[in-house]
């Protein structure tokens, strides 16, 4: 990788702003980082404690950074680390948490490498992907393609801090950026604002069609997984027929989507809860008429319904609403949107479905007042 080295070399020389704010990191340098040295020549250095080497004040291996804190880092250079990482929306956080505003970034990356075999995130080594990961957080200076010869090419990013406070890295901030739900910002806010509440609830946590997961992370977060079970359950295969009680826009959208409309892999939700940085939860893969009755699962504090049409709602009501601890929480999330849900709702409540409170326009949420 020599020839690619060093045309890296010349970009970096090119693009780097001449006075480079400090202090700045080689992210998973190693002892490699001497090859800088041409390119950060500064006496400048000791801002850490551990001093690197030439021109690089620390070098921090991996994507996780805990000893950094936030916004403490003036430049940031990753030179061939992201082919590594298994978790690119992890490390495109933790860069942005410790780049103070106005700081620099510097990321190049293998887009292709007659050692490197194809990969299914191959996407996040173009400079499209590179710019998807970095850009909401920095203001692109360069970005572009490095060719060499023998079929290597690299790709490399450069960007500028944005202006204005610091990114939010709150639960709802990472799952909204890592686009692991469809749920809009403004109602993970509130989920999660309204979920914090039942941290004192004994129970587990029991979500009925988590998709990539995020939602769930959101409410697993704000009660609290020490000691609670969580149980995610999923088809994973998509979305099952509509009935004639969904409606005509069910039927119009599962046509023109097909049966893998809402499709993912239970893989996507363990990277999802990876993310936040919570334990892995049980997932239950199957149609909820197959799975849900036969769930062995406790008390329940935290019911989140999420399966959209009638047959799915009725389920998983009939199956789980009894074992919801009185006072224990349940969510649903399509009532004010499919009309299915929410005839599945209505039927199974009766006259409780007076104290159904909205969250928004489509969520509402019962506190449940009785056992049984």
């Amino acid at each position: 990788m020599g020839e690619l080295r060093q045309k890296t070399v010349d970009i970096l020389r090119k693009v780097l702003p001449e006075a480079l704010p400090t202090p700045v990191i080689d992210l998973g340098g190693g002892a490699r980082h001497g090859w800088l040295e041409g390119v950060l020549a500064r006496q400048d250095i000791g801002s850490w404690d551990a001093v690197a080497g030439p021109g690089v004040d620390r070098v921090v291996d991996g994507c996780h950074m805990p000893e950094i804190a936030d916004g403490q880092v003036g430049t940031l250079i990753s030179n061939y680390t992201l082919e590594h990482v298994a978790q690119p929306f992890n490390f495109a956080t933790e860069v942005a948490r410790v780049v103070f505003r106005h700081g620099v970034l510097f990321v190049s990356t293998v887009l292709a490498h007659p050692l490197h075999g194809p990969g299914e995130d191959n996407w996040r080594f173009s400079v499209m992907g590179l710019q998807h990961l970095f850009g909401r957080d920095f203001s692109e200076i360069a970005s572009g393609i490095i060719p060499c010869a023998g079929g290597i090419i690299g790709t490399y990013f450069c960007g500028k801090r944005h202006k204005g406070t610091n990114t939010d890295f709150s639960i709802t901030a990472l799952i909204s950026r890592a686009k692991c739900t469809r749920m809009q910002y403004s109602r993970l806010q509130a989920l999660h604002a309204l979920a914090s509440q039942w941290r004192r609830i004994d129970g587990a946590f029991v979500e009925c069609g988590c998709w990539r997961g995020g939602s769930a992370a959101v409410i697993a977060d704000a009660i609290g997984v020490g000691g609670r079970e969580v149980f995610l359950l999923d088809s994973f295969q998509g979305m099952p027929e509509p009935e004639e009680v969904d409606g005509l826009k069910a039927r119009e959208k599962w046509d023109a989507a097909g049966s893998r409309w809402c499709a993912c892999e239970p893989e996507n939700v363990y990277r999802t809860f990876e993310i936040a940085r919570l334990p892995r939860p049980t997932i239950i893969e199957g149609w909820f008429d197959e799975t849900v009755p036969k769930l062995l699962t406790g008390p329940i504090a935290v019911l989140h319904l999420d399966g959209d049409f009638y047959e799915s709602t009725r389920v998983c009501f009939t199956h789980l609403y009894p074992k919801l601890v009185k006072g224990g929480l349940l969510i649903l999330d399509d009532y004010g949107h499919w009309p299915g849900a929410r005839k599945a709702t209505d039927e199974y409540l009766g006259m409780s479905k007076e104290k159904l409170q909205h969250l928004d326009y489509e969520s509402v949420y019962l506190v449940k007042e009785a056992d049984g």
